[in-house]
């Protein structure tokens, strides 16, 4: 707005335009600056939590922490709802009825009963609350992702010194870490989009930390993530390099020395013995063995209805011994909660995936970072979910996932110049009465 302009605004609201500053005054205006909203604080607590489960082996009360880290977030995230007591967005709440047909469908409560509920629903209550605060900046979701992928890295590397190897395994960075750096390189993906060196350079050390520690799957996901994430291709053109750049990415990988030993268990082998899939032959940590057992124990019971919750856990251990997780979440869903339940879930995910997909280009550039890494993400989420425990690993990508579409859907609830406290009052006191307008 024009000072002139403003300052007749002021006057005639009987405002001295000397006494507010340009627009509010240096000092006030450092100290808005420096206040997180409601929603910003929640980003960034989940994002702790998330670094937190990660590093998370140690126990308090009996409480792996890397495993039952999803509750504060989700503690937090029920007390928000309480609070604000406003509507959930339309695809949140369309999770709810396999969240109670999952309910229904346990029958124990036993500790591990209650936390298998409570990582399905943890990443829906985090988004729900995120949706439901006050966003002051969707910057600050991006610095939170930068904070996030720096500590990563960092206790990454903690674990490769103390446990002397580079797979994801040690004290300080569990397993589940893996998930963790593939959304990590959405948002690198998402942040090349506006051709930011950060997200190139960031890109290019996930993927590689993905290959060092043997992390087949987000290794593979990434490429399909770079294209299906890029805005300059149509969707016929992106699958279809997507797929060329993942077979070519294998030719050329698969004569290496550390490819075959990562893939045949002699260290050695052919396309032809790849494309058999003999477990006999190849490293797939015992999922080619188990998966044919698993489809033929979900044949053998109730299809439509499943076996009921934790029930692909007690098969495993009976069958195989230790073997607690089908590490295929299709399989688990279908083999506890029947076609039912798979479908409640599955259409939930893609309710919320093409929600995010149709939004991708309404907005300014930070609305459609966050779109871009909730559609990308939720890509990732379903891909990775072939081979891994993806949907129960909340504490690792359900809630910082989630909760970035939440954030999306709270910036994109208001007209994002006015989405702040301070904005609102900022235009509340320089709008210009009709009658001043006119004049000037």
């Amino acid at each position: 707005m024009n000072p002139s302009v403003r300052n007749r605004a002021l006057s005639a609201q009987g405002v001295s335009h000397k006494s507010v500053g340009p627009p509010f005054g240096r000092a006030q205006m450092l100290l808005t600056r420096q206040r997180l909203t409601a929603g910003e604080l929640y980003v960034w607590f989940v994002a702790l939590t998330t670094l937190i489960a990660q590093g998370g082996r140690f126990s308090v009360l009996g409480f792996n922490l890397g495993g039952w880290m999803w509750v504060l977030p989700s503690l937090v995230a029920i007390a928000c709802l309480m609070l604000c007591r406003r509507r959930w967005a339309l695809p949140f709440i369309a999770f709810l009825p396999f969240l109670a047909y999952m309910a229904l469908r346990t029958d124990s409560l036993s500790q591990d009963a209650v936390q298998r509920v409570g990582l399905f629903m943890s990443p829906v209550l985090v988004g729900a609350a995120a949706s439901q605060l006050r966003l002051g900046s969707a910057r600050s979701v991006r610095n939170a992702y930068t904070v996030l992928f720096f500590a990563s890295v960092a206790l990454y590397a903690a674990g490769v010194v103390q446990q002397k190897t580079f797979r994801l395994g040690g004290w300080y960075s569990i397993g589940g870490a893996s998930k963790t750096f593939a959304l990590l390189g959405v948002a690198a993906v998402a942040e090349s989009q506006w051709r930011s060196r950060r997200g190139y350079v960031a890109l290019a050390l996930i993927w590689t930390l993905c290959f060092v520690s043997a992390s087949r799957m987000p290794a593979m996901v990434l490429p399909a993530v770079l294209i299906l994430g890029s805005s300059r291709l149509t969707v016929h053109r992106r699958l279809a390099l997507s797929v060329a750049i993942i077979a070519g990415g294998l030719l050329l990988l698969f004569p290496s020395k550390p490819m075959q030993r990562m893939l045949f268990r002699s260290g050695e082998g052919t396309f032809a013995e790849l494309l058999e899939l003999d477990p006999s032959r190849l490293h797939s940590g015992g999922r080619l063995t188990a998966w044919p057992m698993y489809i033929d124990a979900i044949r053998k019971s109730d299809f439509l209805l499943g076996a009921g919750g934790l029930e692909s856990t007690r098969f495993g251990g009976e069958t195989f011994g230790g073997w607690s997780h089908p590490h295929n979440e299709y399989i688990r869903l279908v083999f506890e909660y029947g076609a039912i339940g798979a479908a409640l879930y599955l259409g939930s995910l893609l309710y919320l995936l093409g929600s995010c997909y149709r939004r991708r280009r309404s907005g300014p550039p930070e609305l459609l970072w966050l779109w871009h890494v909730g559609w990308v993400g939720l890509v990732a989420f379903m891909l990775l979910a072939v081979t891994g425990n993806t949907f129960v690993y909340a504490p690792f990508i359900g809630n910082m996932l989630f909760v970035t579409i939440g954030a999306a859907f709270a910036v994109s609830s208001e007209t994002y110049e006015h989405h702040s406290l301070i904005e609102r009052y900022k235009l509340r006191i320089f709008r210009p009465r009709p009658a001043v307008a006119a004049r000037v």
